[in-house]
């Protein structure tokens, strides 16, 4: 039987991206499971800073702090992670002739993807998500605030 090949990513892949993005993990995660919150969100945090459109790295962040029932930490990962990905998939615009505008307009609109005025009813994940975490996170603060 003939072997097969493996398609790459990239030529100069080495795999050791890999290698160490699943020892960032794997660390984090026995740190999260022994207890160790701090050290793991240290990890999360280093790897961030290189990694800055990783939605894993914020999902961890928000679940530790929700577990430390620290929710104004969790408002603002959450409000970073937010913005970071709102910038990432904004619409390029593009000059376009009146009649693609119009007609795109009008398709997203049959679909149910836009209001009348062309704003977007749904937001894409992990963003819409994140946004019902957010008023989760907020209602437990508001809770907590109260006691």
């Amino acid at each position: 039987m003939p072997q097969m090949k493996v398609a790459h990513r990239n030529k100069n892949n080495t795999g050791a991206d890999d290698e160490a993005d699943y020892d960032w993990k794997r660390s984090a995660r026995l740190l999260e499971q022994d207890g160790d919150n701090e050290e793991a969100i240290d990890i999360y945090k280093a790897v961030l800073k290189k990694q800055p459109h990783n939605a894993y790295l914020y999902d961890r962040l928000m679940i530790i702090y929700r577990k430390e029932k620290a929710y104004k930490k969790e408002l603002s990962v959450i409000t970073a992670a937010i913005k970071k990905f709102s910038d990432l998939i904004q619409p390029v615009k593009k000059a376009h002739s009146k009649k693609i505008t119009s007609l795109s307009k009008s398709i997203l609109h049959a679909v149910g993807l836009t209001d009348k005025k062309g704003l977007v009813l749904y937001q894409p994940q992990p963003i819409a998500r994140w946004e019902k975490r957010k008023r989760t996170a907020n209602q437990r603060l508001a809770k907590t605030l109260q006691l």
